[in-house]
């Protein structure tokens, strides 16, 4: 919303992120805009502002994987810019380990051999991610040997988890 005492003329510029799927949009004061920005750019709205003028950015969120640097083939699953974490069913972290969510003793950069495997026809791809119909911000592996539950990194309690993935083609 737009607070002004006057009638004030200005360029404003919205962030539009690079995880931003197909479909962004916005809207000025209930009305649909005929314009958008490409992800990793700014949408420049320039005019005459009023007070109380409104505006909606919608930015759709989609599946994408990120590397390690340095090793392409670590990557950690993500939908929009929220990381998700492969939770360990019935396993906790050890004692000691950690403290609500946060490490205590941290062990340096993940190392390939003690990341998860999972098979993709593409590493780049993300067709090992699925979204769980009905559930909100809940994810599972698909095409694996066995399915591991994702949820975001910031949800994750005392479990045993994994943020990055060793993938295979």
């Amino acid at each position: 919303s737009v607070h002004c005492e006057s009638l004030t003329h200005l360029v404003l510029n919205l962030r539009i992120p690079a995880w931003v799927a197909e479909g962004g949009s916005v809207s000025l004061n209930g009305n649909k805009l005929e314009v958008f920005a490409r992800p990793s750019s700014y949408l420049s709205l320039s005019r005459t502002w009023h007070d109380g003028d409104r505006i909606d950015l919608n930015l759709p969120m989609q599946l994408h994987s990120e590397p390690l640097l340095g090793a392409p083939t670590l990557r950690a699953a993500m939908y929009g810019p929220l990381v998700l974490a492969g939770l360990y069913p019935g396993q906790k972290a050890p004692a000691g380990a950690t403290i609500g969510a946060f490490s205590a003793r941290p062990t340096g950069w993940p190392s390939p051999a003690s990341a998860p495997e999972l098979y993709t026809k593409q590493w780049t791809n993300i067709d090992w991610v699925e979204r769980v119909s009905g559930a909100s911000l809940s994810f599972r592996t698909v095409h694996q040997a066995t399915s591991m539950p994702l949820i975001p990194l910031n949800q994750v309690g005392d479990e045993r988890y994994a943020v990055y993935w060793k993938l295979k083609s």
